[in-house]
């Protein structure tokens, strides 16, 4: 039997019946368990109208904040220089809008240095209880795109059915955030000094939005998932890599900055409209060994910077085939005729590319590596096999229209894009990453699946097992991520060999 108060009574639904029991049974003042809904249609971050009735003030580190979505996080930074937190106090911030973009794609601003936050619990003023575990949002895109708001990546579902918080971040792009010019004070990384103050302002306040400052998991897609750097890795407890994978003369030519002398050409450079630079048909798009950030080529798992925490590494099925010329009119239902036409391949091959997923050696060999040398404590692998749009130059499509619901219907063919990565929408994998957020591992207990009403989770927990950390001598396993999902060893050793990416290289 279910109980509902309404005035001075309470009504009851009698289960089986499905009934509402009348009249009222008297009961002032009843103890019941209080379920929360949202009914409002202001429910999603574009319908959302800020109001005196629905404001919410937080005191954070000497300012107040009113309102939750572009919040500052350092203080206007200079064009090729590195941003410094915020050092303001005693302010009244308005946070009841998203900021503007990082500039990108002929929109946005160099001045974007904003953050928003997702939180199921604002707790009261100075409270450090029942504080909530953060998950981090590092845009991806390689560093030439990426918001930190959209509907379709605000963090607002996973906040609300994990008991989460969410931080979605900016940060300088292009030639903004990445130039770098050799024998000059421009080293470049700017985008990544901006993530490392986007963690610190994390830390120094999350607690008064809910969160706990100690238990924060970086998220990262495509460039994302590699842009945490060596200072921050203190700063954060668990770390999820989605979709994982300096600038020359050309740069100073296309913006007319001819000058006879460099620092002629630099200063013309810092005068050039930001949307002309990132527009550019080359641009910055790399991070720079500066000897600061970051000091040698390459990563040493054994004895280098690495941080030791638990992760999460993946991609799509299909991650590396945007960079692949393959034809519209082939690409969609005949895979086989598209990658043998596109690739000037035989059939056979064309096959195995297809059976195999595309290049996954290459991250298998990486996960590989990573357990062998146990460069962390746990290592967790998946292939996002239902994705949604992602990055597509050429035009391949994602999940193709259909007469019927659902809409699309993911299980007719289609190409799971780079970046295309959707974990918070389907019920499996925000359990998985919840979990992860919590725990430091992706496994809810079935209990807990089953008061939140994971049902369809549940079933295909029990159906395939648990989500395992990667074993060198198993070589694998693989979380093939769809519903239900699949566990599995790593499904493309044999491409691997063939393309003389073999596992063993990595030894």
């Amino acid at each position: 039997m279910s109980a509902f108060q309404e005035g001075d009574g309470v009504a009851a639904i009698v289960e089986g019946l499905g009934t509402l029991r009348s009249p009222l049974i008297p009961f002032p003042n009843p103890k019941l368990p209080v379920l929360c809904t949202q009914s409002s249609s202001q429910r999603q971050p574009g319908t959302v109208v800020a109001t005196a009735s629905n404001k919410i003030t937080i005191a954070s580190t000497g300012n107040n904040y009113v309102g939750f979505c572009g919040i500052p996080y350092a203080n206007v930074t200079p064009r090729f220089e590195y941003s410094v937190p915020c050092s303001g106090k005693g302010q009244l911030i308005k946070a009841t809008a998203y900021s503007q973009q990082c500039a990108q794609s002929g929109s946005g601003s160099q001045y974007c240095l904003h953050l928003n936050i997702r939180t199921p619990y604002p707790p009261n003023s100075g409270s450090t209880s029942d504080l909530r575990p953060v998950i981090l949002e590092i845009p991806g895109r390689g560093f030439t795109g990426g918001i930190d708001g959209h509907p379709g990546n605000d963090g607002g579902n996973l906040a609300s059915q994990e008991d989460i918080i969410v931080v979605t971040i900016n940060y300088r792009l292009s030639t903004l955030g990445f130039m770098a010019i050799p024998g000059t004070n421009i080293t470049g990384n700017y985008g990544i000094t901006d993530q490392m103050n986007a963690l610190e302002w994390t830390v120094k306040n999350i607690a008064s939005f809910g969160g706990v400052p100690k238990k924060i998991t970086i998220i990262g897609g495509s460039a994302g998932a590699g842009s945490v750097s060596p200072p921050a890795k203190c700063k954060f407890k668990t770390a999820i890599a989605m979709s994982s994978l300096g600038a020359g003369q050309n740069i100073f030519q296309a913006t007319g900055c001819t000058q006879a002398t460099l620092n002629a050409q630099i200063v013309c450079l810092k005068q050039a409209p930001a949307l002309t630079l990132v527009g550019l048909g080359s641009v910055a798009r790399h991070v720079a060994q500066d000897g600061t950030l970051v000091k040698t080529p390459q990563i040493d798992l054994k004895h280098g910077t690495t941080a030791k925490v638990q992760v999460i590494f993946g991609t799509t099925w299909m991650t590396v085939l945007h960079s692949q010329p393959i034809p519209r009119q082939l690409s969609l239902f005949f895979l086989l005729q598209g990658f043998k036409v596109g690739l000037e391949i035989f059939a056979q091959y064309a096959q195995s590319i297809i059976n195999s997923g595309l290049f996954l050696c290459i991250d298998e060999a990486t996960m590989y590596t990573v357990a062998k040398t146990d460069a962390f404590p746990a290592s967790y692998y998946y292939t996002m096999e239902l994705t949604g749009a992602g990055y597509d130059p050429n035009n391949l499509g994602g999940p193709p229209p259909t007469p019927g619901p659902p809409y699309p219907n993911p299980k007719f063919p289609y190409f799971r894009l780079h970046g295309s990565d959707i974990p918070w929408t389907i019920q499996l994998t925000a359990s998985y990453f919840g979990s992860f957020v919590k725990t430091g591992q992706p496994n809810h207990k079935r209990s807990y699946l089953t008061v939140r009403g994971y049902v369809k989770a549940l079933a295909s927990i029990q159906k395939t097992g648990a989500w395992n950390s990667g074993e060198a001598s198993t070589q694998g396993p693989i979380k093939l991520l769809d519903c239900p999902a699949v566990t599995s060893p790593f499904v493309d050793v044999p491409q691997g060999a063939f393309l003389n990416y073999s596992l063993i290289l990595c030894r």
